[in-house]
């Protein structure tokens, strides 16, 4: 009997510290668990802060090519203000040109001379209609 109580008092501590142990383990286990979805958010984040270091870098990349761009719309801006300015400065030369050039002897030689053939071409055909017109 007295190895039975042993065996009975046994059991109980066995069965105690089974339940221990158990109680541990799914203590454990909890801590594993939420180790591991500590670790998946973690990658998870660090896949993100790397699409942000990518963002990033692309935002970069970007901001070079407006300022290059805007580098260029700004030489162009000035090209065009010379090229006006200059086109600006050829009218007023080339309206001096004709200015002058309307009272040069030259263009009033050739006033002349495209006036006489003017009246000579109009008179030339009121005669040729007055003689149709009238001798028909």
């Amino acid at each position: 009997m007295k190895e039975a109580k042993i065996s009975k008092e046994l059991k109980k501590q066995l069965q105690q510290k089974l339940a221990i142990i158990k109680e541990k383990n799914k203590v454990l286990m909890d801590h594993q668990r939420k180790a591991n979805e500590g670790e998946k958010r973690l990658l998870e984040l660090q896949q993100k802060v790397s699409k942000f270091f990518e963002l990033e870098t692309r935002l970069k990349e970007l901001e070079e090519m407006v300022a290059f761009r805007d580098d260029t719309v700004a030489a162009w801006d000035k090209a065009l203000l010379v090229y006006q300015r200059d086109a600006e400065r050829l009218k007023v030369v080339a309206a001096r040109a004709v200015e002058g050039y309307k009272f040069s002897d030259a263009f009033q030689e050739e006033v002349t001379e495209a006036s006489g053939e003017t009246f000579n071409c109009t008179f030339k055909t009121a005669r040729v209609w007055l003689e149709n017109s009238f001798m028909s």
